[in-house]
């Protein structure tokens, strides 16, 4: 353990600390600010116990932090969390270095993003990495090595990054899937989780972890008078219930004999997404000028089909975001022809009803 002296000087009242630093071997003194020496030695005492942490306020150095970080953070967090944060991580150190803690401003997290900007990685891409070093400050001042984490400016991104699927794009790429996958029964498990997607909003691997069993992990229930979709491990780790659309519960309900998963595919998550992305190109089905259809498009299509049909805080729930500010953002904002036709639609649907409206 670093041992923390407490001395004082003829041209000072307050006591003072000093120390060896475990890094750099060089001695340091501060203030110990009171003229108490009993209490200058409980202050030695603490700062003993910091320095044995590694934890002395931003001049621990980024190696040591992120040892600390990774093992005492991400080691309770999920695989797939760890590895993105690695890569994160990776890439920080290699285009800014291993600066000291304290040393890791607004300004340096800025031109980080300059250089992730001028690379040509997309605006998505850079704010999630931005939000990974985010994350790793804001837990160095929680615990103390930083007195407060530097903020961090996010790249501007004008709405969704993709776009909503049309019916006939969608039929499009269906067939395509039967054509870049070879064995048949494969295929027809991709058409389903892709249409699983399409009706219901789910992610890839939920759909995968389909099932009726009562005992799995993402269950189809029909025993309530509504169905609905029991969440055992959810994103957010918690366990939930939600309601699922009349079109996915008679889409669902053609599997309901069949036992363990409702898809039984053994291709992992990413090359599902691969199998998408070809038939994406192969039926010529792109969201923008350089990208193919993704599996977030179809979520995104399922979002904006329910966006006219039901309020906002259903919609938060079908679609499971954490806030309503998530679903307000990606999608209320429904082009002026499409709000016409829902008022025309509701117009028709009172004069088919007899509600009299008054005009």
């Amino acid at each position: 353990m670093t041992k923390v002296y407490v001395f004082s000087r003829a041209d000072r009242e307050s006591y003072y600390l000093k120390y060896q630093d475990p890094e750099t071997g060089r001695w340091k003194a501060v203030t110990a600010n009171t003229k108490d020496r009993r209490a200058a030695e409980r202050k030695a005492q603490k700062l003993e116990t910091e320095l044995e942490l590694g934890s002395i306020q931003g001049e621990v150095a980024w190696p040591k932090f992120r040892a600390r970080f990774e093992d005492e953070h991400l080691a309770t967090l999920s695989p797939l969390t760890q590895k993105n944060f690695g890569y994160a991580m990776d890439r920080f150190e290699r285009e800014i270095g291993s600066p000291r803690i304290r040393n890791i401003n607004a300004s340096v997290l800025s031109r980080w993003k300059s250089i992730m900007t001028s690379q040509q990685l997309s605006p998505s891409t850079v704010a999630s990495y931005l939000r990974c070093i985010k994350t790793a400050l804001s837990w160095a001042s929680k615990i103390g090595i930083l007195s407060q984490a530097p903020k961090v400016i996010m790249p501007t991104q004008r709405g969704s990054r993709g776009r909503p699927i049309t019916n006939i794009e969608f039929v499009r790429f269906l067939q395509a899937l039967k054509e870049v996958e070879p064995d048949a029964e494969t295929a027809s498990h991709l058409v389903g989780i892709a249409k699983t997607l399409w009706l219901s909003g789910l992610r890839i691997s939920e759909a995968k972890e389909l099932t009726f069993d009562e005992l799995g992990g993402i269950v189809v229930d029909f025993k309530p008078e509504r169905p609905v979709i029991r969440y055992r491990k959810q994103k957010n780790k918690k366990q939930q219930t939600v309601p699922i659309t009349p079109d996915f519960a008679r889409f669902m309900s053609r599997f309901r004999d069949r036992p363990g998963l409702v898809f039984p595919i053994g291709f992992a998550t990413q090359t599902i997404k691969k199998r998408f992305t070809a038939a994406g190109r192969l039926a010529d089905v792109r969201v923008s000028a350089n990208k193919m259809i993704t599996a977030h498009d179809l979520r995104r299509t399922f979002g904006q089909r329910w966006a006219l049909r039901v309020h906002p805080l259903v919609l938060k729930t079908l679609m499971r975001h954490r806030s309503i500010e998530t679903t307000l953002k990606y999608y209320i904002d429904i082009d002026s022809e499409k709000v016409a036709d829902s008022v025309w639609k509701f117009d028709r649907s009172c004069q088919l009803t007899g509600t009299k409206i008054d005009t």
